[in-house]
Parts: C-alpha cells; sequence; structure tokens
C-alpha cells in the first residue's frame, strides 16, 4: 500500500489531492496517537470512520473508495421509485428480517444470505401480503456473524451481505397480532411455523425453508395471507378503538370489539384454555344480527343476549 504524506491545514483538516484513474481503490490512516493503550507518540493504523465499503472478507478491515469519471462515487445505483407511496400507517404490515438468515443457500443451511438472496424473495412476500420490510441493522460488524446490534463502521454496510411451536397457538397469536391496535410486525419465518430459541449474536440461524413443503406449516402460512388480507381491508381495524366486551378467566377465554364509524366491526374471541368449548355464551356483543366466523368460514348469529357458538383450541 502507497503512503502519502498529508499536512494539517489551519481549518484542522488534512487535505492532500491525489490523481486516480477509475476503479477501486483501498486506504488507511496512518496517525500519531496519544492515547494511553500505546506508547507516546506511537503510529497507529486507523480505518476511515466515514467510510462508505469496508474490506471485512479479507480480514485486513481497510476502507474502500470508488472513482468513476474521476470523482469519489459511493453507488452506481439510482433510486427510481420516488413516485411509489408509502402505505399508510393503518394498512402496514411490516416483515422483520435478518439479511444472513433470511435467505440464500436453501441447500446449505451454513451458507451466509445476501441481499440478492432477500430479491429473490420479495415475490413470496408479496404474496404473503407484506408492504413493509424492516432490516435488522446492516452496518459493518466485526467477526462474521451477527445480529448488527454491534457496529464499527457506521456509514458502512456489511460486506458479506454482498455488495450495495404448536400450530394452534402460532395461529392464536397471529390473530391477536393482526386484530391489536398498531402496526403488526412478522418476524421472519414465523408465517409458517419456522421457531427455534434465538441463537447468541456469534451463531447463525438460518431459516428452514423446507418447511413449507408440510402441510401444517403450508396452511399456517396461508392462515397468515388471510389475516393479513383482513388486516388491510377491514376499516375497523385502522382505528384506535378497541372494547373488551368479554373477559372469563376461569375458562380462560377473552373477547373485544374493534370498530370506526364506517364498515362492519370486528370482534375477536380468544380461547387461551387448550380446550375445546362447546356451546359457549358470549354476552355483551356489539349488536344482534348475522356475523360470518372467518377462521372457520361460516355464519353464525347473535341475539340480544350476546351470542352462543363453538370455540375450538
Amino acid at each position: 500500500m502507497q503512503e502519502i504524506p498529508v499536512k494539517k491545514g489551519e481549518d484542522g483538516y488534512f487535505p492532500t489531492t491525489v490523481a486516480l484513474d477509475d476503479g477501486i481503490y483501498e486506504y488507511k490512516f496512518r496517525v500519531q496517537s496519544n492515547s494511553w493503550f500505546f506508547e507516546p507518540e506511537q503510529w497507529v493504523d486507523v480505518i476511515d470512520p466515514y467510510a462508505t465499503d469496508i474490506n471485512g472478507a479479507s480480514g485486513k478491515d481497510n476502507g474502500i473508495f470508488r472513482v468513476k469519471d474521476g470523482a469519489i462515487i459511493v453507488d452506481t445505483y439510482v433510486w427510481k421509485h420516488d413516485d411509489k407511496p408509502l402505505p399508510a400507517d393503518h394498512e402496514l404490515v411490516i416483515y422483520e428480517l435478518h439479511v444472513g438468515d433470511f435467505s440464500g443457500g436453501e441447500d446449505d443451511r451454513y451458507a451466509r444470505g445476501k441481499y440478492k438472496h432477500v430479491i429473490e424473495k420479495l415475490d413470496y412476500l408479496c404474496e404473503l401480503g407484506i408492504n413493509a420490510i424492516e432490516l435488522m441493522p446492516i452496518k459493518e460488524y466485526p467477526g462474521n456473524y451477527s445480529w448488527g446490534y454491534n457496529p464499527c463502521y457506521f456509514f458502512a454496510t456489511e460486506s458479506s451481505y454482498g455488495s450495495t411451536v404448536e400450530l394452534n397457538r402460532a395461529k392464536l397469536a397471529a390473530a391477536i397480532l393482526m386484530t391489536s391496535v398498531g402496526v403488526p410486525l412478522i418476524w421472519m419465518g414465523e408465517e409458517f411455523g419456522e421457531y427455534r430459541p434465538k441463537q447468541p449474536e456469534s451463531q447463525s440461524s438460518k431459516i428452514e425453508w423446507s418447511l413449507l413443503a408440510n402441510d401444517f406449516n403450508h396452511h399456517l402460512f396461508e392462515y397468515y395471507k388471510g389475516l393479513i388480507h383482513l388486516r388491510k381491508n377491514s376499516h375497523a381495524l385502522y382505528t384506535e378503538n378497541i372494547d373488551f366486551i368479554h373477559e372469563n378467566l376461569e375458562a380462560k377465554v377473552l373477547a373485544y370489539s374493534r370498530w370506526n364509524e364506517e364498515g362492519s366491526p370486528v370482534v375477536v374471541v380468544a380461547n387461551f384454555s387448550g380446550n375445546f368449548l362447546s356451546s359457549y355464551h358470549i354476552p355483551n356483543f356489539p349488536c344482534g344480527g348475522t356475523w360470518h366466523e372467518w377462521t372457520g368460514n361460516y355464519q353464525v348469529e347473535s341475539g340480544d343476549d350476546g351470542m352462543i357458538t363453538d370455540l375450538g383450541p
């Protein structure tokens, strides 16, 4: 690596001019340190804290910059979608994912996912009904694997990502998530029952996409799709209105109502007992008449004294 001496200017900066052809270059700063970690005036190598790219894979941890047409560039990609409006808050369904674990190398569970692998599965997320993605932190971090909460370079993306439970319980949790007040956030894989204890940040925990071939897991995926569709198309779920209309601690049943000034109200009845409850009485229903039972796709009647219905486990 070529050394280029620089001198401190009156403004406190260390300016220099170097003629470079178009290409990719690695660099570091060599400074004299007065830190008590080193000998007085010891020369040490320092990586540019404002570097936008780091060669972490080589173990050298050099900063990287690119020159094109005589100027330094960060990326050649030009954003083209400013005309696409973001969904309103009441329409948002957010999918949280870790780039390294979400996808890539499905034939090898230890292969690291990259941005391009996430792009390959965008159609999958669209089919599910997702309209926003939240990436776990992608700033450059030390080592080969991390959740990203220990960044060491705040302006550089992680180089390894590439260039710039029981089914019924899962369904109950999904129904509450999609009908509660606020913006629902889905952790990657939970929509088809892919769950494992979270590993330490130093260990990979890749998604088992093969589970989607199982009937139970695929059914849960379709269930999530339906709930997301319900969430995005029911005006009652757009608001912060919620009324807890029934609570039975002994039977472990909770019911709440969501509504707004237009459209049909939504009533959620959650059976936490794990048992089948036959002909269960739910008083204080918002109104009498015919209601559609969404999970079983059938009609049920409600009268002045509430509703009587079967509650599955």
